[in-house]
């Protein structure tokens, strides 16, 4: 009798073992493992230009947009979205004639650089946040994002979103110490905040 309870025991022992993997597996297929598809997948075979500005907003500080528009047109590239077209055309057009380029629609920057596509993206919030006695930073962002058609100028995503796909980002909180500043913390913003951006357009992984 004693040995058949100890077999009981042990039998049970690892079938609970074996519901507490399967339960653990479980929750972190949702977490760490999740495959998150793309929210729009662009047309592989059409040149993309990004621009990237701070359209009627006067609290967006953080961001370089100029920096986040390299970054993103690099995540573009690296993950083989689409065709890139170098985003410093278009930083030097506008630093060579500013009047001429606040006239230019989307679609007509996109058209004089080759681009089929136009990812733009209107920063609409950003800034450094401070916390704790000991000080510490992190970086917040938030933005419109939309995929224009250079040829007819209408939206091709999102359709029922004139203003575009809201994003947002932000870094965890960093203690200001060696190596960590204002400027540093404003680049690790940008570059999550390009991350976020790009990972709309394409399956990635999660964790």
């Amino acid at each position: 009798m004693k040995i058949r309870f100890i077999l009981s025991a042990s039998i049970l022992c690892l079938l609970f073992a074996q519901l507490s993997c399967n339960v653990a597996g479980a929750i972190a297929a949702k977490t760490v493992g999740e495959r998150v598809p793309a929210v729009y997948v662009p047309v592989p075979t059409d040149p993309i230009l990004v621009i990237a500005e701070t359209f009627r907003s006067s609290s967006a500080m953080a961001v370089d947009t100029d920096q986040l528009a390299r970054f993103v047109t690099d995540e573009l590239s690296r993950h083989k979205i689409a065709p890139t077209i170098d985003p410093v055309k278009v930083m030097d057009l506008r630093s060579s004639n500013p009047g001429a380029f606040r006239k230019m629609t989307i679609s007509e920057i996109g058209r004089k650089f080759g681009a089929k596509q136009v990812l733009y993206i209107n920063v609409t919030d950003s800034g450094i946040d401070t916390a704790g006695v000991a000080v510490v930073m992190r970086g917040q962002a938030s933005a419109k994002v939309k995929i224009v058609d250079v040829d007819t100028s209408d939206s091709r995503w999102p359709e029922d979103a004139a203003e575009g796909y809201p994003v947002n980002a932000s870094t965890t909180y960093q203690k200001v110490e060696q190596g960590v500043t204002e400027s540093s913390v404003r680049r690790d913003l940008q570059e999550t905040f390009a991350m976020q951006i790009a990972q709309l357009f394409r399956t990635y992984q999660r964790g």
